[in-house]
């Protein structure tokens, strides 16, 4: 039997590691809030998660970059 292994983790900047399951979830929270149309800051995004407005930042980056197409423009020639 292989031993049960634990979440990664993702390293925070001076701070302690975060599980990737809360940092997904947080940022499937924020990404949710945006296609809603709320309209969000890193200041209101650290209060909604209850992080450092660093972290908070980092996870509406990685939101607003889930909204944006992956590949091309959207227009055609």
């Amino acid at each position: 039997m292989s031993p049960a292994r634990e979440p990664a983790l993702i390293p925070e900047p001076a701070g302690e590691p975060v599980p990737v399951d809360l940092t997904e979830q947080q940022i499937t929270q924020l990404t949710a809030r945006l296609k809603a149309g709320d309209r969000l800051t890193k200041t209101t995004a650290a209060s909604l998660l209850g992080v450092s407005p660093a972290t908070a930042g980092r996870r509406l980056a990685a939101a607003r970059a889930r909204l944006r197409p992956t590949e091309g423009t959207g227009f055609y020639v």
